[in-house]
C-alpha cells in the first residue's frame, strides 16, 4: 500500500471511507483545511498522484497553498 506509515495515512483512510459524494461536503473539506497539521497537507499534497481520480479535486482543495519542498 502505497499510504503505510505516511502521516496522511489515516486522511486517505477515512477519504476512501466516506467515498466521493460525502468527502466532497463543501464542511469535510473546511474541517480537513482547518485542523489538519502541515505536516500531514504537505504529505497528501506530495502523495496525491497515489489517490483515486475523484479524490484528486478533493486533496488540492485541502492542500491549496502547500510547497512541495517546505
Amino acid at each position: 500500500m502505497q499510504w503505510a506509515g505516511k502521516p496522511s495515512a489515516p486522511v486517505v483512510q477515512a477519504l476512501r471511507w466516506l467515498g466521493p459524494e460525502a468527502a466532497a461536503d463543501a464542511q469535510v473539506v473546511s474541517i480537513l483545511n482547518r485542523h489538519l497539521p502541515d505536516e500531514v497537507k504537505r504529505d497528501l499534497f506530495q502523495n496525491s498522484r497515489h489517490l483515486p481520480g475523484w479524490a484528486l479535486p478533493l486533496a488540492r482543495s485541502i492542500t491549496a497553498g502547500q510547497a512541495v519542498g517546505a
